[in-house]
């Protein structure tokens, strides 16, 4: 049989599945004949990928240069025992999510702590003294609540 120069090569194994499709099909079958029985459908036993933690960083970050909705440069990224941690200040909780959602993706990972922090670009940021001072001042302004004071553990309102 004469080949063409540039043709492509005979498909020789056209209309075979592969060995995961057959294993696929056959587990699909098993799972349709129990139900017809009235039977519990057979456990699915699933592939397990074992990736070293250096593997799983490089996947990662090569996931979080893939996802637009992320600037990998703004996450850090540690790996211990498979589980990811997700570190750095992004400027959205969208991109906190979407970076989470990367690492997610990443076959071998088991978890992802995300420990990125959200800083709103040109937001005003408070420390808890401060507004807990500015709670005080605005109610000591609207004397909306009378004052309280403790005495002989319990508490009596006085007007100020």
């Amino acid at each position: 049989m004469a080949r063409n120069k540039g043709a492509a090569p005979p498909q020789v194994w056209k209309g075979i599945p592969s060995r995961g499709d057959r294993l696929d099909h056959n587990l699909l079958i098993a799972q349709r004949f129990c139900l017809a029985l009235g039977m519990q459908s057979p456990p699915v036993r699933r592939l397990t990928i074992k990736k070293t933690d250096t593997q799983i960083h490089h996947d990662v970050l090569e996931e979080l240069k893939w996802d637009s909705r992320v600037d990998e440069t703004e996450v850090g990224v540690q790996v211990a025992g498979g589980v990811v941690t997700l570190t750095g200040t992004v400027t959205s909780w969208a991109k906190r999510v979407a970076a989470q959602e990367a690492a997610r993706r990443v076959i071998g990972v088991l978890d992802v702590a995300n420990d990125t922090k959200v800083k709103v670009p040109g937001g005003l940021t408070r420390s808890d003294t401060e507004i807990a001072q500015a709670v005080r001042q605005a109610l000591a302004a609207a004397r909306v609540t009378p004052a309280v004071r403790v005495v002989e553990d319990h508490l009596r309102t006085e007007p100020v």
